[in-house]
C-alpha cells in the first residue's frame, strides 16, 4: 500500500526518518533510556523579514557548551523545559517543538515559536530578543533541558561497546522482572504491533558499555 507521508511532511516532521544516539555506560542500576543535553541561552528573532506583520517569529535555542548532538536536525520532535528572565520576570517556553534548522557552527538550533494567540506565557515573547540567559537555579524552569522525543515504530538497540542490558520495565527498586531483560550483543530489534508505537522513554538501560539506540 502507498504511504501518504502529507500531514507529517506539512508539520515539519521526517516521516520514517532513523534517529541514532548513544547511551553510554549507565551503571549498575537501571535508567531509563534518554537523549537530552543543556541549553544555555535563547534569542527571538522574526521570520521571513517583517515579522510584524506576518506575525512569526523564531527561539534560537543555544547549548550550554561544545556543539549540539547528531540527533538534533531539522524536523526532529523535541520537548524543550526551560525559562527565561526579563525585567525581573521569569517566562516559561516549555513546550514541544519541531526543529526547523540547526546553525551551521553547531551552537544553536532553531524552532517556531507559539502565536500569541496560543494563551502561553511563551507568548509574551514574540517579540525581538538578543540572546538571553536561560534560568539556571531560580526562574519558572531550575534546570533547563532539551530531548528528544523517544516514540517510534521501530527500534534497533546494539552493544557499540562493553555489556549493556535492556529492559522494557523495571519494578520500584529500578529492578528488571527476571523473564524481561535482554543482553545486547550484537543487535536487539523490536517493532510495535500494527497500530501501536514505543516510547523509548519507558526502557531501561543497565550496564558497563555504550548502548547504540536507532529508532524510526
Amino acid at each position: 500500500m502507498k504511504r501518504n507521508n502529507t500531514n507529517s511532511g506539512t508539520l515539519g516532521i521526517h516521516a520514517l526518518t532513523s534517529r541514532a544516539f548513544t547511551v553510554a555506560n549507565p551503571g549498575a542500576s537501571y535508567v531509563p533510556i534518554s537523549a537530552s543535553f543543556t541549553p544555555s541561552a535563547i534569542s527571538v528573532t522574526a521570520q521571513g523579514g517583517n515579522a510584524s506583520y506576518y506575525g512569526e517569529w523564531v527561539y534560537n535555542i543555544y547549548i550550554g557548551s561544545g556543539v549540539l548532538p547528531a540527533w538534533m536536525r531539522p524536523g526532529t520532535p523535541i520537548q524543550i523545559n526551560a525559562s527565561t528572565t526579563i525585567s525581573g520576570r521569569s517566562y516559561n517556553i516549555s513546550d514541544d517543538y519541531v526543529v526547523t534548522s540547526v546553525d551551521s557552527s553547531g551552537t544553536f538550533f532553531t524552532v517556531l515559536a507559539p502565536r500569541p494567540s496560543g494563551g502561553k506565557d511563551a507568548a509574551a515573547l514574540n517579540q525581538a530578543l538578543t540572546k538571553q540567559n536561560l534560568d539556571s537555579g531560580a526562574g519558572a524552569v531550575k534546570s533547563p533541558s532539551v530531548n528528544l522525543i523517544l516514540q517510534c515504530q521501530k527500534v534497533l538497540f546494539q552493544a557499540i561497546s562493553g555489556s549493556v542490558t535492556v529492559a522494557s520495565s523495571v519494578d520500584a527498586n529500578g529492578n528488571a522482572p527476571v523473564s524481561y531483560p535482554q543482553s545486547v550483543g550484537v543487535t536487539f530489534e523490536r517493532t510495535a504491533p500494527t497500530g501501536a508505537k514505543f516510547d523509548l522513554a519507558d526502557w531501561y538501560v543497565t550496564g558497563t558499555g555504550t548502548l547504540g539506540v536507532d529508532f524510526m
